[in-house]
């Protein structure tokens, strides 16, 4: 990929299209892909053949990526984005086939979540996740977010260097009147403020539409550097945690800053 700034996943139309399955395993139904809560998953019901999970959009929509947020796929799986004009009666066609590992110190890691960018299609109404992975040892294959639309890049500027990663623990710690420790062990999670100088309007403006969709409501997924090795640690789910100031530095110059926080 070349080089590319940071880029920000806002309008799911995901979200609003009506999901279809091969199959489902009680309790965890396809729709769970729509909640906002990632843990709340779909589950295949078995690993033979090919599971698709396949995506009724109600109207041809604009695609230029496709995330799929906490699964379970092994490094053996693979995992295709499929288009269709009819709901895969004739047509199907491969979009694109998510890479699913990357070299870490010499050893390969699954990639999650996974991220897929292909050219602008503006063609189909229907979309299907194909995954086969048959030698999945969980015996089933699960998926807990989908990301279906368009991307806001950040550019020609990127957030400024020396922005803040903030590791955060929702543990609680108490201790008693005797001095005994109580540990409420809790998960943790990332909190990221991000800066940007001297943008020009246009710049503004679509990040300033970013902020007037998702609000503090909805979830989003920020990349913040998706050229690098290991992009996928950096591709957040997360939530705006306030309401982005916009500052008038000169004329048509912004300057913004923007704190995210890491959705669990």
């Amino acid at each position: 990929m070349p080089n590319a700034n940071c880029r920000w996943f806002w309008n799911n139309l995901a979200d609003a299209a009506t999901l279809t399955a091969t199959d489902a395993a009680a309790n965890f139904p396809v729709t769970n892909i729509q909640t906002t809560f990632r843990q709340e998953l779909w589950k295949s019901l078995n690993v033979t053949g090919a599971k698709t999970v396949t995506f009724n959009c109600g109207a041809v929509i604009n695609l230029t990526a496709c995330i799929i947020q906490d699964h379970n796929f092994t490094a053996a799986a693979t995992v295709e984005l499929h288009g269709s004009t009819d709901n895969f009666a004739s047509s199907d066609v491969t979009l694109g086939t998510f890479t699913l590992t990357r070299v870490d110190n010499g050893n390969s890691i699954v990639v999650n979540p996974l991220v897929l960018f292909i050219s602008l299609v503006s063609t189909y109404q229907y979309f299907q996740i194909k995954i086969t992975d048959a030698a999945n040892p969980a015996v089933f294959v699960s998926i807990g977010r989908v990301f279906l639309g368009t991307y806001t890049e950040t550019t020609p500027m990127n957030f400024m260097a020396g922005n803040s990663i903030t590791p955060t623990s929702l543990s609680q710690v108490e201790r008693s009147a005797n001095g005994v420790v109580h540990v409420l062990k809790l998960p943790n999670y990332k909190i990221f403020d991000l800066s940007y100088h001297v943008v020009q309007v246009t710049q503004k403006d679509a990040f300033r539409q970013i902020i007037d969709y998702v609000q503090i409501d909805l979830p989003l997924w920020c990349y913040l550097y998706p050229s690098d090795p290991g992009a996928d640690l950096y591709c957040i789910y997360c939530r705006f945690t306030k309401m982005p100031a916009q500052i008038n530095v000169r004329y048509i110059l912004w300057d913004f800053a923007c704190q995210i926080a890491e959705d669990l």
